[in-house]
């Protein structure tokens, strides 16, 4: 049966003047709310601003920059006056000591990082071996890649020290414990000491620390295309150079996608194919009994959910989205992510009514959100990043056993049962069928099949088989 034009009117569903009325009101009240909170806004603002512009400020500052000058972070200046922070403010014990886990041994700033790595080496014995991740995504913002091997490593048998940036969420001054054998570290220098140290690299970049390290193995995990960091020319010649540097010199090369390793293959014929995996335990296990609060309101409107998580950037394909939505009003389309690079903020105003950005949400809410779509999709633009990207939310779509219509990203087309759509029209039909078969028992089965045979755990397994067996060693 057709779908009704979205101009055309039903008159038993025009709404009454009672009807109209209150909607006028609810606007009203949202217009003040709205007015409210602008206001506050501005209030908020005028009083940074003050604060930005106030001696007293420009005195902090000034301060502080001397304090980074005479007590450089790490030196024993530092610890010095981290000690007498510790004794003056009393900082609480998050920011002083280790927790009980490590033998209930009671560091403070002044016994520095060494006193801390030479009791996390002593408490965390046993451990097959240590893997070290420099600097590429805070610990606490979106689990991507990295967050997932560091897990993996640790859960087989490693120990594991995770060095955020501290860009977006994280603050580590010292160390802290995720789990037994996870630790997030503040500064990779403290580390170039570790023996025997696999080090796994997933920028060029990372090489201006990996090189200070005492004795150390080299896992270079290729997972973005590298126009996806790269700045201007001279930056990018220089990142170029040391990727094939890394190419010909790590002990092993894993790489995501098809197109990366036909280029990575041709300077390292053993480059291991390495795709994304799933937390399959995470994303598969049992929905709680009530979808999220969100959704449930979309449900009780009779609309089905068609969704996506992940960042929202340049790469998404917004204009594809927006068309598709006025085209089935019926739906409700469901963004879940964070504004990578402003893209989102721009397109918001565009939105149709039918498309709800719930912003950024925590990795352990996620499979109640996923669980509840009807459909998953992947609408990228098709561009040197996204031919070459491995999405790693393909597979958390599959462990829930959800439909998926994506654009024809390569690494997504090797799935048969994936809906691929080249064009707004395409796109459309594809959620129509995606659709239909939501309540299909038996491809909803082969979906969960394929997530379970692609786990993290897996990949990090082909890793570590890699480097114990020795095919992954560079030639010297």
């Amino acid at each position: 049966m057709a779908e009704p034009h979205a101009n055309e009117r039903n008159p038993q569903s025009e709404p009454s003047d009672v009807d109209v009325a209150a909607l006028e009101r609810q606007i009203a009240e949202w217009q003040r709310r709205a007015q409210r909170e602008q206001a506050r806004a501005g209030a908020l603002r005028g009083g940074l601003e003050s604060v930005l512009s106030s001696p007293a400020w420009r005195l902090v500052h000034k301060l502080r920059r001397a304090r980074e000058k005479l007590a450089p972070y790490g030196s024993w200046r530092a610890r010095v006056y981290w000690w007498i922070v510790d004794l003056l403010f009393r900082r609480p014990p998050e920011l002083r000591g280790m927790p009980g886990p490590l033998g209930g041994a009671k560091l403070t700033s002044l016994d520095g990082p060494k006193a801390w790595l030479r009791n996390i080496l002593h408490a965390v014995g046993g451990r097959i071996g240590i893997v070290v991740f420099p600097p590429i995504v805070d610990w606490g913002w979106m689990r991507q890649r990295p967050h997932q091997f560091a897990l993996e490593f640790e859960k087989a048998g490693y120990l594991v020290f995770y060095c955020p940036p501290q860009s977006r969420t994280d603050f580590v001054p010292e160390f802290r414990q995720v789990s037994h054998g996870l630790f997030l570290c503040g500064c990779i220098e403290w580390l170039y000491e570790l023996p025997d140290a696999i080090v796994v690299m997933g920028k060029p970049q990372h090489w201006e620390w990996v090189r200070h390290f005492r004795s150390r193995r080299i896992v270079y995990d290729y997972f973005d295309d590298l126009g996806l960091h790269s700045h201007d020319g001279r930056t990018r010649r220089r990142e170029l150079a040391l990727h094939e540097r890394m190419l010909r010199e790590a002990d092993v090369v894993a790489v995501t996608a098809e197109r990366l390793i036909e280029e990575a293959r041709r300077t390292r014929p053993d480059a291991l194919l390495c795709p994304n995996g799933v937390d399959f335990e995470h994303f598969h296990r049992d929905p709680p009994p009530t979808a999220p609060e969100e959704l449930q309101k979309i449900r009780r409107r009779g609309q089905a959910i068609v969704g996506y998580h992940g960042a929202l950037a340049n790469w998404f394909d917004f204009a594809l989205l927006r068309e598709a939505a006025n085209r089935r009003p019926h739906v409700t389309f469901v963004l879940i992510g964070p504004d990578y690079d402003g893209a989102a903020e721009r397109e918001r105003p565009t939105f149709p009514s039918n498309i709800r950005w719930l912003g950024e949400l925590p990795y352990e809410e996620l499979p109640a959100y996923v669980h509840a779509f009807d459909v998953a999709m992947i609408p990228f633009v098709l561009n040197e990043i996204t031919l070459a990207t491995n999405p790693i939310k393909l597979f958390e779509y599959f462990a829930a056993g959800k439909p998926v219509v994506t654009t024809p990203l390569p690494e997504c087309r090797k799935y048969s049962s994936v809906h691929i759509a080249d064009s707004v029209d395409a796109f459309v039909a594809a959620i129509d069928r995606a659709l239909a078969e939501a309540g299909d028992v038996s491809k909803r089965t082969a979906a969960i099949e394929l997530a379970k045979s692609n786990s993290w755990a897996e990949r990090v397994r082909t890793i570590i088989e890699r480097l114990r067996d020795g095919r992954g060693e560079a030639s010297r």
